[in-house]
Parts: structure tokens; C-alpha cells; sequence
């Protein structure tokens, strides 16, 4: 049913003690390729008035395996199950319900609702954590990739005991002839506000009362995955499409197409990959306009939500938070379509937070993943894991994220603030703290008005009502196609002629600028990407926790997946197909990604528990019949000098160079006390699945058949393979010891 009319403004309410949480998770949007472009209101109401991660990660860069890890804090190599067991793409899902982020909130006294796709193996019973009276588990998992059942006429579990919300208590089914013009991602945002919305409207405690219980909401849209399908009035059939998604095209940076001998060192997936046809470049071209147009939906979904949290005064109790399961790609290293590859543009994924103590347009400098957000939200919350002492692999990163004296500052919620204490044993709660006096965290970011001509942007798509504005000396109210209506169809105004929703404008360059009507993409990247948003300095707390210098990443081949530039259904004999999935093609693979590094490796044993790194990280490395081969079989040469000793005990050291330096590595520097170290690199193992496994070099997984080693800094697109020319022999086998160990971590002991 379409929801009509704002929310009444409820009294501002006291802080509470703990915070509630929105997450945003959607499914397949890139970072590098343009997927942020169209998010104009989750970048002002989000990014802008919060942080965005300038290196944030997914370790599995698949649905299923992302998504148990993001719900878990658990690395995938700690999640896995042998595929003759069952499995979600080779997690195990009995090892997620009983412990995930929902049961843990759950049963610290949150109440939690789940709008839209979960794992793909979704449970038709809400899972451990969705029990309470005022619950809601709308759920599938992810619907079709064709339609009718993608985005229109979709099925979801839909189950609640609370009589204050419209709940099927049983299935779901879309109708395009019903609410929202069937529509899952309209469906979704307008299900998740009217859940907001009831929650709005329960009793207040008198004085001195119990606070009412916190919530988790959660809003998973399909977009902008497979059948890339868009919302009826964004669709071109329908007239609003937004003219630069028309004329927009994928983006033609190096890797796109990359020739046959770029790729000629790569796994065989990538080496033996059919170059672009004209045809599939126009389909590809397609899918990314098309990709674009489900994402103005998520969108609007995020705007609404953020009015709500404005009408009812819960932003300054409120994170909220947008991510991704992991990105995708668009022709790079000839892969037309699909994701599960090492690659920057699949593992590389947009992370912008807004909440109490967070600063305006600040940004999180530090490498995390997924595996980090079921801590940190914990953490925030003063909430602990289930059951008690479960193990998380990831680490909590609020004190990275939130402003310096938040721990003493009372416009953060007391969770939140205990929770950075016990981060920093140093702090005190009498540390006096100094708000900002620019960019105050205090109050509910406010948007300033800005006209089409002064922004750069075109009018249209966002329209200002009558009577608001500078004119009228307060701030507009910005009415988008999820406004009053809902998404009904009556809603879904026509575009004005005066122009049309234009482009987001983020400091990419690989997306438009807000004087560049059409979003280009042709630039090269850089060779680190920027923040979204304003490129503001980061603001590094007091103290910082020691954190890890690099991020794991793996994935287990789910066998063949083919994609198709012809229409016609894909497979080894239609014209214009591509593998973008192999296990013959050794598709399987673990990797180590550094981003930067902060610990020097020293030449004595202090701190060290062991000798050499060698011994302690172990493995086969090392030997004639051990040593890397090259595609083509041939040796190369073996020696290497001294493993140096770690410095620490807080996980593993960053690496430095013990024999001649990565070709064209101009960044690796000294550390402060003058010791090497080692930068932006990324180190990949491949190799081959044969039955079931238990780890990478055990049962069923075969030893090491190819490397790849890139140095991003001076080869951002990753398309020189280094591993293979002469030299570097030490490094690379201090690095392959590395992997193995962090590939067999658990708990404090992954890095």
C-alpha cells in the first residue's frame, strides 16, 4: 500500500544509552566502474554528513560467502563446508544463524528487521535473532536473475507477530497490478519505513522508564545484480531514464579489453579469455546503463529512510551505514560481465557511515573488509557475540572511525563510548572534550540548498516544492519518486523539461565531475582511490588501535559460470560467450592485499617469540620441487636471503625487501626507524578444486599452480604480472609463507 503524508515530528527524544543501526547492503555494486554514480541522496544524506572507507574490502568476492562473513565477523576459510555436505557457495549456513549479528542483537534486547535478500540460501522461518514481538523478516534470497520473480513479481518470507505492520505471516508475492508497481526495491524502502514507522509509534516511557529497545534495520535491494531490471519510471520505455544514464557508456580504462599479451601471465581464466567483440562491448555498455537505473531506486529507498530518521529525531542515536557484497566487472581483463576474481574492481566496494561521533566528511583511512562490521557494530552497541566468546576473526574499527574524544563526549551514545574505552585503556572519562568548531557532529546533518545552476547538477529528478528554499528562508524539502506515494505508479511523475536527474559527482576519477553532464569513464583510475565525497583529511583518533597492514582474500571456484554477449542462453558452444568461473581454469584462489604499512620489520628479536619468519609462518616454501613454475613450466631461479625476524606480537609483520626491489616499485620507503617496508601490493595463489576440502593446501585443494603479484602504485589496472620475472626470490617466498599462515588464523590470531 502506497504510505501517504510524512511521519508526524515526534518530541526530540533523550540520547539512549545504546545506538540503532541501518545497513544498506546491496548486491553487486561496484566502486571503480561507476556503481556510486547514481547514490546523489546517499552521498549528501550519508557520505557527506559522515565518512566514507577509502580502503574497504570484501574477502569473498561472491554473494552467499560475502554476505555469511559480513553476518558473522568470520573469515570464509572458518566458515567452509565440503560441497557433497550442501552449502551456501561453500559456506556453511549452520555455522551463521545460531551466531550471526542478528541473534547477537537480538539477544542484547534489539529489535531487528530484514528487508530483502539475505543469504541465498534464505531459511522461510525468520533465523535465530527475528523472534522479538516487534520483528520483521522480509526475506529472500535474491529472488530470480530473469523475469517475471527478479524485480517485478519477487517472492519474499514474510514473517511477523506485530499487529502494527502490514505482514503477509507466510509468503509475500509482487504483483506489477499491485502496491509499489511490484517493485522489489520500491517494496522493500516502503516496507522498511512503514516498520520504521510503527516503531515510531510505540509508547514512550514516563520518567525514569525502561528506554524502548533499540533497532537494526536492514535494507538488502537485488540491485544492481542480474537481470539488471529497472523500476518502470526509470525504465527508457517509460521516458525517465535520466538522460546522462542514456548516453552513458562502460568504462574503456586499460584493462578494458586488455590485449592478449598483457594477459598472457595471468591464471588461465584471464590469459585464455576471447577478446571483446563489438557486439558484446555494446551489450556490456548496456548492462551498465541498465545497472545504473536500478540503482536510482536504492537510492530514492535511501533517501526516504534518512526523511524518517529525520522526522522522528533519531540521528543522533543512529549509524548508518551503505556497502555492497562486492563489486563487479565490465569488460576489465575480458571478463564481460559477472565478479569472483582477485581483482580491484570485483573486491573493492563503496562504505560511507553517518552516526554520533562521527565527523562531516571525514574519511576511514585503514584497510578493512566485511569481516569488521559484525565487531564493530557489536562493539557500538555493548552488545556481545553468541554465544558467549564466540570467536570473531575481524576487529572492531570505531576508534578509527569516530573523532578523537568521542569516548568522553556526550553526544555519543554510553555503549558506544564504553566500547571505545575498552579499545583505548589509556582514555579517561574525564578527558575534556572540544567539539568541532566547523563541522559539528552534534545536531542532524542539515543539506544545504544549492540550485541546479549553482551545483552544476540539472533539475528534475530531485524537484524543491513550492514556497521553500533560500527564498522562503529555510530549507527545501526534496520530493523524489519515493515521496508521498510511495513507489506507485501515480507517484512516478514525469520528468520536468527543464532536465533531469544528473549525475552523483565523487572525487573518481573514473566517475563524472559536477561540470560533466555525462559520466565519462574513460580516465585512467589513480593509483589509490579517493574517498567518496569532498576529499577532506582523515581525522585519526588520539589513539589508534594497532591495526592489520593488509586484508585477506579468497575464493573457491563455484565450477563453469558462463556469460553471454549474443542473447542467447550462455554455454561452451554460443557465439560470443565468456568463462568468467572455472575450476579448470584455476579459479580457486587466496590472496594477500596490502594497502600500507605502519610496522617496520627489524633485524633483531625483539618481541619475537620465534626466530625467522620462515619458522614462524611454516609452510612448503622453498626447495627445487617447491619452487613457482610459470605458465609455461619453466623454472626460475632459486635463492634468498636471511628471513628477518618479526617486531611484535600484534599479528603478522609487514614485509620488507631482503633482494632487489619489485620492477618499478617506486614506494617502497623506510619506516620512521629506518627499516624497509612493504606497500601497495597485491600476492595471489591459484590453483584447482578436487572433491572436498579442508583448508587450502589439505584435503581436496591441490598445492600452489600459478602466482600473480602486482604493484598497484605503479600498475593500478593490474595488468603486469610480476611474479614471474627474475629476482625478488626472498620476497616472494616470505610472502607465501605469509599467506599460508593468515589462511589457517582464528580468532586474535588472524592479522
Amino acid at each position: 500500500r502506497p504510505i501517504h503524508g510524512a511521519a508526524p515530528r515526534a518530541m526530540v527524544p533523550t540520547l539512549p544509552v545504546r545506538p540503532n543501526f541501518v545497513l544498506f547492503l546491496t548486491d553487486d555494486q561496484d566502486l571503480l566502474l561507476g556503481g556510486w554514480t547514481p547514490m546523489r541522496q546517499a552521498q549528501v544524506q550519508v557520505a557527506e554528513a559522515g565518512a566514507s572507507a577509502s580502503h574497504w574490502f570484501v574477502h569473498t568476492p561472491v554473494c552467499c560467502p560475502s554476505r555469511v562473513q559480513l553476518l558473522t565477523g568470520r573469515y570464509f576459510h572458518n566458515l567452509r563446508v565440503d560441497p557433497a555436505h550442501g552449502g551456501c557457495m561453500h559456506a556453511d549456513p549452520a555455522r551463521v544463524h545460531p551466531v550471526s549479528l542478528a541473534a547477537a542483537l537480538g539477544a542484547a534486547g534489539y529489535t531487528v528487521g530484514w528487508f530483502g535478500k539475505h543469504m541465498n540460501a534464505c531459511p522461510a522461518l525468520p533465523p535465530a535473532g527475528f523472534g522479538c514481538a516487534t520483528c520483521w523478516w522480509f526475506a529472500n534470497g535474491g529472488g530470480e536473475d530473469v523475469e517475471p520473480g527478479g524485480y517485478l513479481n519477487a517472492s519474499f518470507h514474510d514473517r511477523s507477530a506485530w499487529a502494527e505492520v502490514p505482514s503477509a505471516n507466510g509468503t509475500y508475492v509482487a504483483s506489477t497490478g499491485g502496491e509499489f508497481g511490484g517493485y522489489t526495491t520500491a517494496i522493500l524502502g516502503n516496507k522498511s519505513v512503514a516498520w520504521l514507522r510503527a516503531l515510531g509509534r510505540r509508547p514512550r516511557p514516563g520518567p525514569g522508564g525502561e528506554e524502548l529497545p533499540p533497532f537494526w534495520l536492514t535494507v538488502a535491494p537485488k540491485a544492481p545484480h542480474a537481470p539488471f531490471t529497472p523500476a518502470p519510471w526509470y525504465d527508457t520505455a517509460g521516458g525517465g531514464s535520466p538522460a546522462w544514464v542514456q548516453a552513458g557508456r562502460a568504462p574503456r580504462g586499460p584493462p578494458f579489453n586488455a590485449s592478449a599479451q598483457a594477459l598472457a601471465d595471468f591464471h588461465p581464466l584471464i590469459a585464455e579469455q576471447a577478446a571483446i567483440s563489438t557486439q558484446c562491448a555494446a551489450q556490456i555498455d548496456e548492462t551498465y546503463r541498465a545497472r545504473l537505473r536500478t540503482l536510482l531506486s536504492v537510492d530514492d529507498a535511501v533517501g526516504a529512510v534518512a526523511r524518517e530518521l529525520d522526522a522522528q529525531h533519531l540521528w543522533p542515536s543512529t549509524f548508518f551505514i551503505l556497502t555492497s557484497d562486492h563489486g563487479y566487472n565490465l569488460g576489465q581483463h575480458r571478463l564481460p560481465f559477472g565478479k569472483h576474481n582477485v581483482y580491484e574492481h570485483d573486491v573493492r566496494v563503496p562504505f560511507v557511515i553517518r552516526g554520533p561521533g562521527i565527523l562531516p566528511g571525514s574519511r576511514l583511512a585503514v584497510p578493512a573488509t566485511h569481516v569488521d562490521l559484525a565487531p564493530t557494530l557489536l562493539g557500538l552497541a555493548g552488545a556481545a557475540p553468541l554465544p558467549l566468546g564466540t570467536i570473531l576473526d575481524g576487529r572492531s574499527v570505531a576508534a578509527h572511525l569516530l573523532h578523537p574524544s568521542a569516548h568522553a563526549d556526550p553526544a555519543v551514545p554510553l555503549a558506544t563510548r564504553r566500547h571505545l574505552l575498552s579499545l583505548n585503556p589509556h582514555a579517561t572519562h574525564r578527558h575534556q572534550f572540544t567539539p568541532n568548531p566547523v563541522a559539528t557532529h552534534r545536531h542532524p546533518f542539515t543539506p544545504s540548498f544549492r540550485s541546479p545552476a549553482a551545483s552544476g547538477r540539472a533539475a528534475g529528478g530531485l524537484k524543491v516544492e513550492e514556497g521553500a528554499g533560500p527564498a522562503g528562508g529555510g530549507v527545501p524539502t526534496l520530493v523524489t519518486r519515493f515521496g508521498a506515494g510511495g513507489f506507485s505508479r501515480a507517484a512516478a511523475v514525469p520528468l520536468s523539461s527543464s532536465g533531469d536527474r544528473g549525475p552523483l559527482s565523487v572525487a573518481l576519477e573514473s566517475i563524472p565531475r559536477r561540470d560533466d553532464p555525462l559520466p565519462h569513464s574513460n580516465a585512467s583510475l589513480p593509483s589509490t582511490p579517493s574517498p567518496l565525497g569532498p576529499a577532506f583529511p582523515p581525522s585519526p583518533p588520539t589513539f589508534s588501535p594497532p591495526w592489520r597492514d593488509f586484508i585477506l582474500i579468497e575464493y573457491l571456484t563455484l565450477g563453469d559460470q558462463w556469460r553471454s554477449c549474443s542473447g542467447l542462453a550462455p554455454g561452451p558452444s554460443t557465439p560470443d560467450a565468456h568463462l568468467v568461473d572455472s575450476n579448470t581454469k584455476l579459479n580457486t584462489y587466496r590472496a594477500l592485499r596490502f594497502v600500507h604499512s605502519a610496522r617496520p620489520v627489524g633485524g633483531g628479536s625483539t618481541g619475537s617469540p620465534t626466530g625467522s619468519l620462515a619458522g614462524d609462518y611454516g609452510g612448503r616454501i622453498g626447495g627445487s620441487a617447491d619452487e613457482p613454475r610459470s605458465p609455461t613450466g619453466a623454472f626460475h631461479a632459486a635463492g634468498g636471503a636471511t628471513p628477518r625476524h618479526r617486531t611484535g606480537v600484534d599479528g603478522p609483520p609487514a614485509l620488507g625487501l631482503h633482494s632487489q626491489p619489485i620492477h618499478g616499485q617506486s614506494t617502497m620507503g623506510v619506516h620512521g626507524h629506518g627499516q624497509p617496508m612493504l606497500g601497495n601490493l597485491l600476492y595471489a595463489e591459484f590453483t584447482s578444486l578436487a572433491g572436498g576440502y579442508a583448508n587450502f593446501s589439505g584435503l581436496g585443494v591441490r598445492y600452489p599452480v600459478h602466482y600473480e603479484l602486482f604493484n598497484l602504485t605503479e600498475d593500478p589496472h593490474q595488468l603486469r604480472n610480476l611474479y614471474y620475472r627474475p629476482g625478488n626470490v626472498a620476497l616472494k617466498r616470505q610472502l607465501a609463507a605469509m599467506l599460508r599462515r593468515e589462511f589457517g588464523c582464528v580468532g586474535a590470531g588472524c592479522g
